[in-house]
């Protein structure tokens, strides 16, 4: 959507337009953006898959070859509230091992970042299809959700989406 602020994780203009050079973007998506800063930046840079894109949702494809995926994330304060404390809970698709490092985001000023890491692996009785759940941090009056998808794969050539 055009004009709309993404409020809990940041978009760089980099990582963006590297996702649509991957063809998995469309240029009216880059209004929110502005002009990029240097012609060459989609050959200084590149994402190993779209999962390296921090965005709020997590896609993941799991194989018999690649049983073990995990994706860095960066959030942002925006709500301007200082010392708060983010602590994540884990809704785990059935038969997915989800775990977040660290399980805690501290914040002590607006605009601050904090990273943290996620990891996916196949776990006992997933055998196929698509499984949904998600991720979600709160500091008891505010809570971000990050959908997650993971589906089974027996091309050993897809770790993630």
């Amino acid at each position: 959507m055009p004009g709309r602020k993404l409020r809990t994780l940041e978009l760089g203009k980099s990582q963006l337009l590297l996702f649509m050079e991957q063809g998995m973007l469309i240029p009216t998506e880059l209004l929110i953006l502005g002009k990029p800063t240097g012609s060459d930046i989609c050959t200084r840079n590149s994402l190993a898959s779209p999962g390296d894109l921090n965005y709020p949702s997590f896609s993941v494809v799991l194989s018999s070859d690649q049983g073990l995926v995990k994706y860095k994330r960066i959030a942002t304060n925006v709500r301007g509230d200082v010392d708060a404390v983010y602590e994540v809970t884990v809704n785990a698709p059935a038969g997915v091992e989800i775990s977040v490092e660290p399980r805690k985001l501290v914040f002590s000023a607006e605009n601050q970042t904090q990273s943290y890491e996620v990891t996916f692996k196949r776990g006992v009785g997933y055998d196929s299809g698509e499984r949904y759940g998600s991720i979600e941090w709160t500091d008891g009056r505010h809570l971000v959700r990050s959908p997650v998808a993971v589906r089974w794969s027996s091309a050993s050539s897809l770790a993630s989406m």
